[in-house]
């Protein structure tokens, strides 16, 4: 059986925002470090991504697909040497490379740093949900990884050198929960997290009843969101029942501002962050 591939990769001047890429089909695996791996005057040009866009423009709106799990390690655990041998033990077709700052001093620290690319037997979850669900187990399954480096439409630089790059199995992830399980399960987390913070009182103030009635405009919805969720917060609503309140208000989806993002807003309103 032949395995094909796709990825997205750019070719553009320094410092350019690095927005309209290619799709590029990989009909044979190791054909991937033409485009993952760059020379050290290449490095600022070449950016590439594991995601395969609905066209050229790099945006979470036009994610399609992507056949790969792509994960950075760069504050020394695990090690380069552990990690080359534990990923030749399990047999999986990989990359491993390292990245511009191993071994040079980053943050105050010295140590390895490097990337591991896992081709996968499906492709990832389309629900962003259930993407991040599967990526944040896989922070932790070999040692930790870079949580900063794990949204959908992430771009890298390329690696600096090859370490390891190997036909094998392919990876499969283990199956997301429904959004709504994952939901479920976050908001029982910071419920546990964050008890009763005050006696519970249903006489909220007028200002805020007034504040919950009407429609929020399209500019004020991610502020809105946050401060009726704090405000409803410190009068001793769980959390449960300030996403009911919140997500009852009239507002307008769109334009960027999403049920993700009126959850964002509304989590760490609630949580007071």
């Amino acid at each position: 059986m032949t395995l094909q591939f796709s990825i997205s990769a750019v070719k553009a001047e320094p410092h350019s925002h690095h927005t309209i890429f290619k799709t590029i089909q990989i009909d044979k695996f190791s054909d991937i470090a033409q485009y993952v791996i760059a020379s050290k005057d290449d490095l600022p040009l070449i950016r590439w991504m594991p995601a395969v866009l609905s066209n050229e423009y790099r945006s979470k709106e036009n994610y399609a697909f992507n056949q790969f799990i792509c994960l950075d390690y760069d504050n020394g655990n695990p090690t380069l040497s552990w990690m080359a041998c534990r990923i030749k033990q399990l047999g999986f077709m990989h990359f491993l490379g390292t990245t511009h700052h191993h071994q040079k001093e980053k943050n105050g620290k010295i140590c390895d740093r490097f990337r591991l690319i896992l081709p996968l037997k499906r492709p990832m979850p389309d629900s962003d949900l259930r993407y991040n669900w599967v990526m944040k187990k896989m922070l932790t399954k070999w040692g930790k990884a870079d949580d900063q480096a794990i949204n959908k439409t992430r771009m890298f630089k390329p690696c600096s050198e090859i370490i390891s790059i190997s036909d094998g199995k392919l990876f499969d992830y283990e199956e997301p929960p429904s959004d709504e399980e994952i939901e479920e399960s976050e908001r029982k987390r910071i419920e546990r997290r964050y008890p009763k913070r005050f006696i519970k009182t249903s006489r909220l103030p007028k200002g805020l009843k007034d504040r919950i009635k009407n429609p929020i405009s399209n500019g004020e919805r991610a502020c809105s969101c946050y401060e009726i969720a704090f405000s409803i917060g410190q009068y001793g609503y769980s959390f449960a029942e300030t996403v009911a309140i919140v997500s009852s208000i009239p507002m307008k989806f769109g334009d960027g501002f999403d049920h993700k993002e009126m959850m964002r807003n509304i989590t760490n309103g609630w949580e007071g962050k």
